[in-house]
């Protein structure tokens, strides 16, 4: 996938599925037949590349391969082209923005359980939160015809069966959450806490991703009465007396090795 800008051009390609991936590099030429250039030393561990070097109405062309811890280098893809050039207005440039914000939701996540990378480094842990913004943002790719209903509904699925189905429990580590909550951080790939406090502020905006795609799905077919099933069954668990502890509002968060945390403070009160 190529997005063409005002002296940009972003990339983006689907995740190499590898369990001994390293990262990708990124050639490129100014002729189809090259020589091609690699245009980062450092290798990408998100599928995606912005090229700010480039010159309006300049065709460029560029060539992907992925590398292995063990240095082994992949075949290159098939040569993609691109040639960027000014914005005609500001609706181009608000489309071309938007685009491109949601490639970091579609690209970024890892397909196998739909969970969205904190940021772009290298390591990031998913963020529920950024799960929340994908999960609408998805809504948005379909609106606009980046991906198709069918895609956009099989990804939606693939997340909220992550989240129904990740364990549950007090304990410290192997768990996704605890009483319907979620952690704040869980690692991209076997979707655990990676060392963060169970978030009632980041669940909330994972919740709001959840209902926003239990109310765009709303089709009879089986995938999209399956996304609803799901998306209640997720928001109901959530415990939420548990987390207000007894009062009119909910705390901040929880921690399985201290209590509570406060807004104000951030410190610990009893334990639940």
């Amino acid at each position: 996938m190529r997005r063409e800008g005002d002296q940009s051009i972003v990339l983006h390609w689907d995740r190499n599925r590898d369990s001994n991936l390293s990262g990708y590099r990124v050639y490129r030429s100014l002729s189809s037949e090259g020589p091609f250039a690699v245009q980062n030393q450092s290798l990408l561990t998100s599928p995606g590349f912005c090229d700010l070097n480039v010159s309006n109405g300049q065709t460029n062309f560029y060539r992907i391969t992925a590398w292995t811890s063990t240095s082994q280098e992949s075949l290159p893809s098939a040569t993609v082209t691109a040639a960027p050039h000014p914005f005609a207005d500001d609706d181009e440039f608000l489309e071309y923005v938007q685009q491109t914000s949601f490639d970091y939701f579609w690209y970024g996540a890892n397909p196998v359980n739909g969970l969205v990378p904190d940021r772009s480094s290298a390591g990031s842990a998913c963020s529920i939160a950024a799960v929340g913004f994908g999960l609408t943002a998805i809504g948005i790719g379909v609106d606009h015809h980046w991906i198709s209903r069918a895609q956009g509904a099989e990804r939606v699925r693939t997340t909220l069966s992550t989240f129904l189905q990740g364990p549950q429990g007090p304990n410290a580590t192997g768990t996704i959450g605890y009483r319907g909550w979620f952690y704040h951080f869980l690692d991209m790939n076997t979707a655990l806490r990676a060392n963060a406090e169970l978030s009632s502020i980041d669940t909330a905006l994972l919740l709001a991703g959840v209902l926003y795609a239990k109310q765009y799905f709303d089709g009879t077919n089986t995938d999209e009465a399956a996304i609803r099933t799901t998306a209640d069954l997720i928001f109901n668990r959530v415990d939420w007396n548990w987390m207000a502890r007894g009062t009119d509002a909910v705390c901040m968060g929880w921690l399985p090795t201290t209590a509570f945390k406060l807004l104000t403070t951030g410190r610990g009160i009893t334990k639940g």
